[in-house]
């Protein structure tokens, strides 16, 4: 298109925002328009909707001569180029400037400057996106926003299209008219051949040279014209603009589309095929729904979604057909596309279901609430609920004797359907039995129907989870014996590098989880950990239940280990429902460990907002982190966000945690007595429910108690929790470190440290602080000293701000030292050999290698002005002095 040199935009008319983010762009064109040298052709060059013309008009309204604006100059012939060309020639007497558009990568004019015009950056294509879908999820903004790739275009023309579009948009974004328009108007001039060429490579998304001259009958160097729109590597043949492709079927006739389908599905081989034989079916057609379903394949959720969406429109009895878009909307959820979900079920018809049709409704439904729990719970309907429990056992009676009777037949295929048939009643009976406790925890209807379900279904991992949330204390022990049963625990030794009972240091998760994927390539979705003694690769989906369930009874350890397993996997496969849940509890378990640096990248991880409980959840922990560190903003503003997720919402572990972070910064600032009123209130939960969050918080309650002064009462708080008939390892833990900070008596700091603290080094490294200060009262320095320097070590490890402080603090209250000059590694080295260890026993309580103790050994002798160990035992920093009689704050 050509204009008059006098072209300028409408009267009032205004910059569209695609500008956002090209001010220097459109002050270069100015400058070279203006400034000599004058450059008589200006061409800009981009690809197609990327505002090209936008900027022409910006820039001939800035421009303070009238240069002549010609848009789409790889539309002109050559006589148009060369009199544009003649009119610019410098010898002449009026010459003109030109301002040029284009879509090709080079300028019609040879010689003439260009610029390239790129996309977006991230921020202004986020700020124009906000403007034009501000309303969509999230997810869906980031998905709309990977497929403009910034382009200006295609970010305010794709909301309109993706408003009214379906479950396709997912795969295959939708775009308008006019977006088609201008994305396909770079194949004006190709060949009929090549475009016929395209729309098949645009109908298969890609295919190989070989097949596509098999499916056109056409050499696949007829594509040579459009090697700007396509890319060939290797053998494959694809659009380098995906949403070229989205546009060629956008403009495509149906019976064209129609036509491309059932020559690809006699072309291609494999499920690619059914695929579309599928898009190509005049109706429904079973046998082919039944290829594409993919429940006898392990795929990830997006092509489960995608073939199931198709297989139910293929499906004529209507049971089945909602049965396939009740898992479709499943597949939804795990790609947290809770929109979409929704959509197709609410297309199921109700009334076509039969009783544990509408149960699995329910179930789906409450898969896209997200409350709580993996994918989510809550939001089933009782009656469904309760008739499937009362239904499954006799369902499931049903089935045995079906399988028994086809047995004595001799008719194996019947009997292993109808043995099938019984797993499957009895799988529904234990997800329906899960969510149900996960909505309702502690209740004893659940409890009640878990105990009557036939004990082989007790080595099932949703049954341990389902036990952990309706009776963790009451069947503790038994989930923990579920969870860390001996194939396990061999393996949680192995990987925490020692091989001792109890609660550990924190070890290598991701290597743990990347060890374990790494067996097992072919079928990713079965890969967590070889168990020797059961025989057998458990699911993902399996340790992330057995995750949920050691973390529900207050075992951070073996839930670390299960949940770094499942992430692995689940991330490999796409399946971001479950591993959503699974980072936010692994962040959760790494925190009571003292594995901040795990912690840290969890909570990175999950910056999602489509699941909104499990969001709150990481925010809680990313609270207590910044708190612990000293950040105050940080840990509000976490908290802040935190409760804004919440919208109202039970959840009583996450309120816990925000207390408790909320009440370290409190003490952090002095406000002791506050800190102390506020964890009393904000831990007393007052649901009856267990919360696993609030053993965690019981150390943090005593320790304020103790900087308050507030011992006695703190002690009746935490008597109610220590009568329990079964102690978690956390809580456990927790309450040893609580009883020796009110105490404040060195037989209870003894007791403690010996107890097993030293095995969780946040706990263990604040008991020290308190048992180094109380020795610091006693005049016992050298002491002090000692436990000072091992706890300032794990401070620093942690970036435990407030606490790094208070026991540099104590250091330089308590004097120089000994042994001043060494390092906290060579101190506690010298502590044990000082105590008459040897060694292999120094190594193995360092977790360090015979021959490193020695070398440390070597270099600390000097330091200290020894020669020998019996010499580091008249040491008064390094020697156990003998407890005095102290008063004893204990109450007994």
């Amino acid at each position: 298109m050509v204009t008059d040199p006098g072209y300028r935009p409408a009267p009032g008319g205004t910059v569209r925002e695609e500008l956002i983010g090209r001010s220097g762009l459109l002050e270069a064109i100015r400058l070279r328009l203006t400034q000599p040298p004058i450059r008589p052709i200006l061409v800009l060059t981009g690809e197609p909707g990327i505002g090209l013309t936008t900027l022409l008009s910006a820039a001939a309204r800035e421009a303070p001569a009238n240069p002549v604006i010609v848009d789409d100059t790889h539309l002109l012939n050559p006589a148009e180029i060369h009199r544009i060309q003649t009119l610019t020639d410098v010898r002449s007497e009026h010459p003109l400037r030109v301002l040029a558009a284009t879509h090709r990568q080079k300028s019609p004019w040879p010689g003439a400057e260009t610029i390239r015009v790129g996309a977006l950056d991230d921020a202004a294509a986020d700020r124009l996106l906000s403007r034009e879908a501000g309303d969509f999820p999230a997810i869906e903004r980031r998905l709309i926003a990977d497929r403009a790739h910034g382009n200006p275009l295609a970010l305010t023309e794709l909301p309109v299209a993706w408003r009214t579009a379906g479950p396709e948009r997912l795969w295959t974004p939708p775009v308008t008219d006019r977006l088609a328009a201008s994305l396909i108007a770079g194949l004006a001039g190709l060949p009929e051949s090549t475009r016929a060429a395209l729309d098949l490579v645009a109908v298969a998304e890609t295919l190989t040279a070989g097949e596509l001259a098999t499916a056109s009958g056409v050499d696949p160097d007829v594509l040579s014209p459009a090697l700007d729109e396509i890319v060939i590597r290797g053998y494959d043949v694809a659009f380098r603009q995906p949403l070229l492709r989205a546009a060629l079927l956008h403009r495509m006739p149906f019976a064209a589309r129609i036509r491309a389908h059932a020559v690809l599905a006699r072309t291609l081989r494999g499920e690619e095929r059914w695929w579309h034989a599928a898009q190509a079916a005049p109706g429904p057609d079973d046998g082919l729904a039944d290829l594409l379903d993919p429940l006898r394949s392990n795929v990830p959720p997006l092509v489960e979604l995608r073939r199931l969406v198709i297989a139910a429109r293929l499906t004529t009895d209507p049971a089945r057909r909602g049965t396939r878009l009740i898992r479709a909307a499943s597949a939804a959820a795990q790609l947290g596309h809770h929109a979409v979900g929704h959509h197709l079920l609410d297309t199921v018809k109700i009334a076509q279901l039969d009783d544990l049709g509408r149960v699995r409704l329910s179930l789906a439904r409450s898969s896209h609430d997200t409350v709580t729990g993996i994918g989510g719970p809550t939001e089933m309907v009782a009656p469904g609920i309760f008739l499937a429990l009362t239904r499954t056992p006799r369902a499931n009676a049903a089935a045995a004797n079906a399988a028994a009777a086809n047995a004595a037949a001799a008719d194996a295929a019947a009997a292993a359907d109808a043995a099938a048939g019984a797993a499957a009643d009895f799988g529904l009976g234990l997800d329906l039995l899960l969510a149900a406790a996960r909505t309702a925890p502690g209740d004893p209807g659940v409890l009640a129907a878990l105990r009557r379900l036939p004990a082989p279904l007790h080595d099932d991992a949703r049954y341990a989870a389902a036990l952990a949330w309706a009776a963790p204390t009451r069947h503790g022990p038994e989930v923990q014996t579920l969870t860390t049963a001996a194939p396990y625990r061999a393996a949680l030794d192995r990987a925490a590098g020692v091989n001792r009972a109890g609660p550990d240091r924190p070890f290598a998760l991701d290597q743990v989880g990347r060890d374990q994927v790494g067996r097992d390539r072919v079928a990713v979705d079965r890969v967590a950990v070889d168990r020797v003694a059961v025989g057998r690769v458990v699911g993902a989906g399996e340790s992330a239940l057995l995750g949920e369930a050691a973390l529900g009874v207050g075992d951070p350890r073996a839930a670390a280990w299960h949940l770094g397993v499942a992430g692995q996997a689940l991330w490999a496969l796409g399946r971001l429902g479950d591993l959503t849940a699974v980072t936010a509890m692994r962040a959760g378990a790494a925190l009571v460990l003292g594995d901040w640096g795990t912690a840290r990248r969890a909570v990175r991880l999950n910056g999602q907002r489509e699941w909104p409980m499990w969001t709150a959840y990481t925010l809680a922990v990313d609270a207590v982190l910044a708190a612990c560190r000293g950040d105050v903003r940080a840990c509000e503003m976490a908290a802040a966000a935190a409760e804004r997720e919440l919208d109202g919402r039970r959840a009583p572990g996450v309120r816990v945690r925000l207390v408790t972070a909320r009440a370290i910064a409190l003490s952090d600032g002095g406000e002791h007595v506050a800190a102390y009123e506020m964890m009393v209130t904000g831990t007393g939960t007052g649901t009856g429910v267990h919360v696993p969050e609030l053993a965690e918080a019981l150390g943090f309650l005593a320790e304020v108690a103790a900087l308050s002064g507030r011992h006695d009462a703190a002690r009746a708080v935490l008597a109610r929790h220590a009568g329990a008939a079964w102690l978690s390892p956390v809580l456990a833990a927790n309450l040893l470190l609580a009883d020796a900070l009110l105490a404040d008596a060195e037989p209870h700091f003894r007791k403690a440290l010996a107890g097993g603290l030293d095995d969780w080094p946040w706990l263990g490294a604040r008991a020290r602080l308190a048992f180094a200060t109380w020795l610091g009262r006693e005049g016992r320095s050298g002491e002090a000293r000692a436990q000072l320097h091992l706890a300032r070590a794990t401070f620093a490890e942690l970036g435990a701000a407030p606490w790094l402080r208070r026991t540099t603090d104590a250091l330089a209250d308590a004097g120089p030292g000994v042994h001043a000059d060494l390092s906290p590694q060579e101190l506690a080295v010298a502590r044990l050999a000082a105590e008459g260890l040897t060694n292999r026993e120094i190594g193995q309580r360092l977790f360090l290698s015979p021959r490193t103790v020695a070398s440390h050994l070597y270099r600390l002798f000097p330091k200290l002005d020894v020669t020998s160990r019996r010499e580091l035992r008249d040491l008064p920093d390094l020697s156990r002095s003998r407890s005095r009689p102290t008063q004893d704050r204990s109450g007994g």
